[in-house]
């Protein structure tokens, strides 16, 4: 994006570590569909990609071994296919960016994920809360 844009020009961007750049994808659609947002995980049992997003959220948590949630799923369409963008997470660190919760934003979507169709079919474990570590000595 131009400098008087409030980003740098190309060539600075490798000079710079401070350097700020806007990515813009010129073929994304103006109309998108968001799926979940920050702390909210609807679950889609009667549509075919909101059951595919619920199932990879399930999916990311579980190959993070519990560490990951992904949250704010958004869409866009370009023909017949869908775009993710504009994701974010929750660590167990709470240090990917802006709106990571952590341990809270974890939790908040473990007692929200409802299982669909396809989490059965990519053999997902149910969710639950560990609370060994919430436990008394």
């Amino acid at each position: 994006m131009p400098a008087e844009h409030g980003g740098d020009d190309a060539s600075s961007l490798d000079k710079n570590i401070w350097s700020v750049a806007w990515l813009l994808e010129k073929m994304r659609a103006k109309q998108s569909s968001k799926w979940s947002g920050t702390n909210a995980h609807p679950t889609y049992t009667n549509n075919k990609l909101g059951n595919v997003l619920n199932a990879f959220a399930h999916f990311v948590y579980q190959y993070s071994q519990n560490t990951i949630v992904i949250a704010d799923i958004q869409t866009s369409s370009l023909g017949p296919k869908n775009v993710l963008f504009d994701m974010m997470f929750h660590t167990e660190t709470g240090d990917s960016g802006v709106g990571d919760h952590g341990q809270f934003g974890i939790e908040t979507f473990v007692k929200a994920h409802t299982c669909v169709t396809r989490c059965a079919q990519l053999e997902l474990d149910p969710l639950h809360i560990d609370t060994d570590s919430e436990k008394d000595d």
